[in-house]
């Protein structure tokens, strides 16, 4: 497991709203874990949650003639063929745990924090690891797929170039970020060439 301590003070004075300043006098302490079938109990209760939200919105948008605002879609509609590919061991999720509680996950191409923590530093948090264990892993480019469209402010803030003329695979729009290595020479000899 990965335990992790953060003072994020910098990046919280930088921000200088009034909720970011009262949080200065603390610590943001959270953990990124692999998925259990607890958390994983645990996301899909929110999203369901999530989800009523949504149709209820949406079909009210519906009477309303399509006019006035509909919540995005959380990943609810993707979650049992992600939870169906982690049972089968075809890869991982990672879980972002604040206060014993799964507050966001990121596995299989989704990313989502729970909408009551959003806004509060965690999506970086978790974005940030996410984007070390790719470049851990030798990448060089890192490509991603956003979706809904209001995440993209946030994917530009993290670093991606947007492209969308591009299309991603799964309808969002195309990103990528590219992931810089340097390497230090040896002190051998040099070959002209």
């Amino acid at each position: 497991s990965i335990r992790v301590w953060i003072a994020r003070l910098v990046d919280l004075a930088r921000a200088g709203s009034q909720r970011n300043q009262t949080m200065l006098c603390g610590l943001m302490a959270y953990e990124i874990l692999p998925a259990t079938d607890a958390t994983i109990a645990e996301v899909e209760i929110w999203l369901d949650a999530e989800e009523a939200a949504h149709k209820t919105a949406e079909s009210a948008w519906e009477a309303n003639g399509y006019e006035g605002y509909v919540p995005p879609r959380g990943f609810r509609c993707n979650w049992d063929t992600t939870k169906d590919k982690w049972r089968e061991r075809s890869g991982g999720i990672d879980m972002l745990i604040v206060d014993r509680e799964a507050v966001g996950f990121q596995g299989f191409g989704i990313f989502e924090i729970r909408p009551d923590y959003r806004r509060r530093g965690y999506g970086r948090i978790l974005a940030e690891f996410m984007i070390s264990r790719a470049y851990d892993d030798g990448w060089s480019i890192f490509e991603i797929g956003i979706a809904p469209a209001s995440a993209e402010p946030f994917w530009e803030s993290m670093g991606f170039t947007l492209v969308p003329e591009r299309p991603d695979r799964g309808g969002g729009t195309f990103a990528y970020k590219m992931l810089p290595r340097h390497f230090e020479l040896g002190d051998g000899d040099r070959v002209a060439y």
